[in-house]
């Protein structure tokens, strides 16, 4: 493989899979969905996108895949609520937002763009 000058490195969202419950099938589903992700990342970066919408691009490619969590809610937290977390940032300048404590199922990447500005101690207050 040539080299790029990036790199690429993804999860497939909160939670732990338990190891009775994951069978050789669903594994390959998963393998096959990161493959996915990680190709619309790599799409973007080869095209000369910008790797804010690289990142975009692969976790909408994990929202289409019903085998991982991301952007459809998060987790429970111990108070039996819903909640999800959305950050980025930029390696060029450092630049970076967050939103945190989402209730409302809403894709990650819908608040991510918007709020790439925000200090992290205003985007932890806002609401998508």
């Amino acid at each position: 493989m040539a080299e790029s000058g990036w790199a690429l490195a993804l999860h497939g969202g909160a939670g732990t899979i338990l190891k009775k419950m994951m069978t050789p099938e669903r594994e390959t589903g998963y393998h096959v969905g990161l493959e996915a992700a990680l190709a619309a990342d790599r799409a973007v970066l080869e095209a000369g996108g910008k790797a804010e919408d690289a990142i975009v691009a692969a976790v909408m490619s994990m929202e289409d895949n019903p085998l991982f969590n991301a952007g459809r809610g998060g987790v429970f937290t111990s108070a039996g609520k819903i909640e999800m977390d959305a950050a980025i940032m930029r390696g060029s300048d450092r630049a970076s937002g967050a939103v945190a404590g989402i209730h409302r199922a809403q894709p990650d990447h819908a608040c991510a763009p918007g709020d790439r500005e925000i200090p992290a101690r205003d985007a932890v207050r806002r609401r998508c």
